[in-house]
């Protein structure tokens, strides 16, 4: 059983590798991203983030990037949504719906300043076109988030949320 989920993992780690990759190349928005907001919580935490500490370093790797540089940058973004979770419920509604857009926008905004500073040890110059696209992709990202909130209500019990049910 260990051997099977260890297969598994590796082969959704090279598929979320070539999703993400095409993603990025057609729209821009990054999957790990929608997948990692999406499963924050959700899944037992040690586990969760030992798996993305993996995945980030991979897509180090392939995005050419000093080792650590996505776990700065995305962790930047997760602190702000704790922050914020403190003091809003961010489960669903408009709020919730306009504070991830935020947090996504400066999640694409460091993605566009930082990897600059850490390769060539300056930042990153923004135009108002590149914020404007930004604002995009969060927008996409946050709205990839509640599709799958959606779809995985769609399959728990109002009463019970431990029990799947297909309808």
């Amino acid at each position: 059983m260990l051997i099977l989920n260890i297969f598994l993992t590796i082969l959704g780690l090279f598929s979320l590798v070539y999703l993400e990759s095409l993603l990025l190349a057609l729209i821009g928005i990054k999957l790990s991203l929608i997948i990692f907001f999406f499963l924050f919580r959700k899944v037992d935490s040690k586990i969760f983030f030992i798996i993305s500490f993996i995945v980030l370093l991979v897509f180090d790797v392939i995005y050419k990037l000093p080792l650590g540089s996505n776990v700065l940058i995305i962790s930047i973004p997760l602190l702000l949504y704790l922050l914020i979770s403190m003091f809003v419920s961010l489960d669903f509604g408009l709020v919730a719906f306009l504070v991830k857009t935020l947090i996504f926008w400066v999640y694409y905004i460091i993605l566009l300043v930082l990897p600059n500073l850490f390769v060539v040890g300056r930042f990153g110059a923004l135009a108002w076109d590149e914020v404007l696209r930004a604002l995009l992709r969060a927008f996409l990202t946050t709205l990839g988030v509640f599709i799958l909130d959606y779809i995985l209500a769609g399959f728990r019990k109002r009463g019970n949320s431990s029990q799947i049910r297909l309808k």
